[in-house]
């Protein structure tokens, strides 16, 4: 599926998303392919915010669920994954409180060696971005094809 139409299938299931600034420009519904500059602007841009890894914007809220159990499931040395269920159910507010959190749990060592893993599968944002926007990363290298 190329870009366009994978943005025309998602652009019904985008409408009630929250974060209009990330949410592409509407197409005029004479001479469509005159906006497709548009259009790949604006996924160019979103790939920008993806490459930051910065999902502040989203949100800093970050937590150790069972979705996040579930990410880390293939990733973890097994050390780590007995601890991990420790803290289930710890939500902070942002990275810094996280990471002194799971620290504490999980041990300077441990968080040392696997924190990034971690921080990500729990930071809310980028699984919000993911959620909504995550199918545009498979278009990157079409975007690029005249940029």
């Amino acid at each position: 599926m190329n870009f366009s139409s994978s943005l025309r299938t998602r652009i019904h299931s985008s409408q009630p998303f929250p974060y209009l600034w990330v949410k592409h420009s509407s197409q005029r519904a004479k001479a469509r392919y005159h906006n497709i500059d548009l259009l790949v602007s604006w996924g160019l841009k979103v790939l920008e915010y993806w490459n930051r890894q910065d999902f502040s914007l989203i949100s800093t809220e970050f937590i150790i669920d069972r979705e996040t159990l579930f990410i880390l499931r293939d990733e973890l040395d097994p050390t780590c994954l007995k601890k991990l269920p420790l803290l289930l159910g710890i939500k902070t507010p942002d990275f810094i409180s996280f990471s002194e959190v799971t620290t504490k749990k999980l041990g300077r060592k441990l968080w040392k060696q696997q924190g990034k893993l971690i921080s990500q599968a729990a930071e809310l944002g980028r699984r919000k971005f993911f959620e909504k926007i995550g199918w545009l990363l498979n278009s990157e290298k079409e975007l690029h094809i005249n940029g």
